[in-house]
């Protein structure tokens, strides 16, 4: 019986200190009134989403790009606020970059590390984040995925249909109420023939 308490008291000790861990990880102050969300958030075009004083932009530039071409892609994002600068804080960027295939269906995140910078933004200034792959993908079991992230790996896109989706997060810790943002944007492109 001593056996089975102890335990049980060990299961419901490591149990409330891993949900309370997760919980002081997953912790944002956030004001009640805030509108700085993705379902709050604006969207300008089809390749930007503004959110308050931020716009988060997913540029190709171009529609279509041939195999062997360089793809140039990157993302930006933009304080249009009244203050001349702003700070924020964030993870190794504030912008993270994933790639999805549409006709394979099989999609590369990426990782982070995730230290606290801090990065000041100037009105009408970008931050730009040039897109790199990462090769961090779910699914590496096929010959069609390893085909795919070989390619990739080497800076060669082959032929397809992409989508590329920027996500934003990062907090404004310019006034006393520090506002947390996620914002997500994406482009589509096709490399042909």
């Amino acid at each position: 019986m001593n056996k089975w308490f102890i335990l049980l008291l060990i299961v419901c000790s490591l149990s409330l200190t891993t949900s309370c861990s997760i919980s002081d990880v997953n912790h944002q102050e956030k004001p009640s009134n805030s509108l700085n969300s993705q379902k709050n958030s604006i969207t300008l075009d089809s390749n930007s989403v503004q959110s308050n004083d931020f716009v988060l932009r997913m540029i190709s530039t171009k529609d279509e790009y041939i195999v062997g071409e360089k793809v140039e892609l990157y993302a930006a994002l933009e304080y249009v606020g009244q203050q001349a600068e702003i700070t924020i804080t964030h993870a190794a960027s504030p912008i993270g970059i994933s790639l999805h295939e549409n006709n394979s269906n099989i999609g590369f995140g990426y990782v982070m590390d995730q230290p606290l910078i801090s990065t000041i933004l100037k009105q009408g200034s970008a931050f730009q984040q040039e897109y790199k792959f990462s090769g961090i993908s779910f699914d590496g079991s096929n010959k069609e995925y390893k085909e795919l992230y070989n390619q990739l790996a080497d800076g060669h896109f082959p032929e397809g249909e992409y989508v590329m989706t920027a996500k934003a997060n990062f907090t404004d810790i310019t006034s006393d109420l520090r506002e947390d943002y996620e914002m997500q944007v994406s482009t589509s492109f096709r490399v042909v023939q």
